[in-house]
């Protein structure tokens, strides 16, 4: 069983373990990793996006595909590539 396929499921165990007391909607919306609500309006659904990337190994096109699998959002390699980058700072 890989990462990948473990981590949608626990990840909103994992978030207040990594940042206990801290609301990341208002920070994600604060540094402008979210700016509209359209298909990623959760900063819930960017972090799952982060981790199925990063740490999961999945490559963009596999994790927007996952994405739209799981109902997450359904959205291209190309806008995983913008949303990842404007969670950067």
């Amino acid at each position: 069983m890989s990462l990948a396929s473990l981590l949608p499921d626990r990840l909103d165990d994992l978030i207040p373990a990594l940042a206990p007391g801290v609301d990341v909607q208002a920070l994600a919306r604060e540094k402008k990793a979210i700016i509209r609500s359209r298909k990623l309006g959760d900063a819930r659904h960017l972090l799952r996006l982060a981790w199925l990337y990063g740490p999961g190994g999945l490559s963009l096109r596999s994790t927007a595909s996952l994405a739209a699998c799981s109902g997450l959002a359904a959205l291209s390699d190309v806008a995983v590539l913008k949303a990842l980058r404007r969670m950067a700072d």
